[in-house]
């Protein structure tokens, strides 16, 4: 049966964070029972503009008990463009979480990089960068389930702008 949420509210702590992309997961991260939220604010700016976060927050009362803070300097990747919760992608018995900052310069200008945390501690355990300028890596990501019947969580990430003519690429 669904389980009936309290309502609540999640406020911005500074201005033009702009909340872009919100997941409600269909999997537990804390381990409470229900589930919980993926919030990510790509325009946050603590000391450096743009440089993004994402908050994990509890979907009982919505308070936060994980926040993933950009590591880069360069801001304006738009770290947490994307967001997505995937159920043991490391084979750990832990949910990971995969968060896309699809501007960042890590591999090329604007290639794009997918952070992907996991383990009880939700610590950075992954990093998936695009070698080409202006690919876009992490625009989308989602969780495919299992595609390749291995037993863990496959991981679809977008590329708008990967291939030649800007058509874009899905990688898998």
């Amino acid at each position: 049966a669904p389980v009936s949420l309290p309502p609540w509210e999640y406020f911005l702590a500074f201005p033009d964070e702009r909340v872009s992309h919100t997941e409600f997961a269909q999997i537990d991260l804390n381990r409470d029972g229900i589930p919980d939220d993926l919030i990510g604010a790509p325009a946050y700016d603590s000391t450096t503009p743009g440089l993004g976060r994402v908050v994990v927050t509890s979907g009982w009362d919505g308070q936060e008990f994980v926040l993933f803070d950009n590591t880069s300097t360069e801001g304006n990747d738009l770290y947490g463009a994307a967001t997505v919760a995937l159920p043991d992608f490391f084979g750990d018995g832990h949910v990971a979480v995969a968060v896309g900052a699809p501007l960042s310069d890590s591999g090329a200008a604007d290639a794009g990089r997918v952070y992907v945390y996991g383990g009880s501690d939700h610590a950075l355990r992954l990093t998936i960068d695009a070698l080409h300028a202006d690919a876009g890596l992490g625009m989308a990501i989602a969780d495919l389930g299992d595609v390749n019947g291995d037993g863990l969580a496959d991981l679809a990430i977008g590329a708008p702008g990967s291939a030649t003519g800007q058509q874009g690429t899905v990688f898998i």
